[in-house]
């Protein structure tokens, strides 16, 4: 009787220091909206997923590829400032386009880098050549640039472009297209440079 007593105190003693030692599990967007698992695990190949954890607890984040949505006047002058423009510069321009590069993963250190810096230059003068669009290739960490040939970057000022759009790493490099109104779309991760075309095309992309 004793020993079948000790088995069993022992065995819940065991039990309870699993219970403490499991890490508490959070759900949410990368808004910090929180979510269910249920909700967490839908649509998996639209989102990107990643996990931030503490000694205690897991925080399991949920990104979509796609974002849209508008900025404050606030963040668009933020934005505007960090990009060096003058007062006047966006007078007669009804979008911008932002090419950002997060730093090198293994996503943007993988490809064939002559296709990739023919493709940039394409990109960047095709764009050039609009009259109604300006274009601004942002870095947040300048190592790995060079891989895209004869492109003009600059650095993330202030962090504006990360706060506004891409709080995480997301891989291989994003893009987001602004219009007059504040109004964006942004790609999260390896995208079409042509894209860009699209979403000044058809304004109906801007649509939450």
């Amino acid at each position: 009787m004793l020993k079948t007593f000790l088995f069993i105190l022992t065995y819940l003693c065991c039990l309870m220091t699993n219970m403490h030692a499991q890490k508490k599990q959070y759900y949410s967007t990368d808004d910090y909206k929180q979510i269910d698992s249920l909700t967490f695990t839908k649509n998996k190949d639209d989102f990107f997923y990643f996990k931030v954890e503490s000694d205690s607890e897991v925080v399991n984040l949920k990104a979509p590829r796609i974002k849209k949505g508008k900025l404050t006047v606030e963040q668009f002058d933020a934005i505007k400032t960090s990009l060096n423009a003058g007062e006047h510069y966006f007078d007669s321009t009804a979008f911008l386009v932002i090419e950002y590069f997060p730093g090198l993963d293994s996503c943007n250190r993988s490809g064939d880098r002559t296709a990739v810096i023919a493709n940039y230059e394409a990109h960047a003068a095709k764009i050039e050549s609009m009259d109604n669009v300006k274009q601004f290739f942002i870095y947040q960490e300048k190592k790995g640039i060079e891989m895209y040939g004869n492109i003009n970057w600059q650095a993330d000022r202030d962090h504006a472009i990360q706060k506004s759009f891409f709080m995480l790493h997301f891989p291989c490099s994003s893009m987001v297209v602004i219009d007059r109104s504040g109004n964006y779309y942004s790609h999260r991760g390896e995208h079409n440079l042509s894209e860009a075309f699209t979403i000044i095309k058809k304004k109906k992309n801007f649509q939450l």
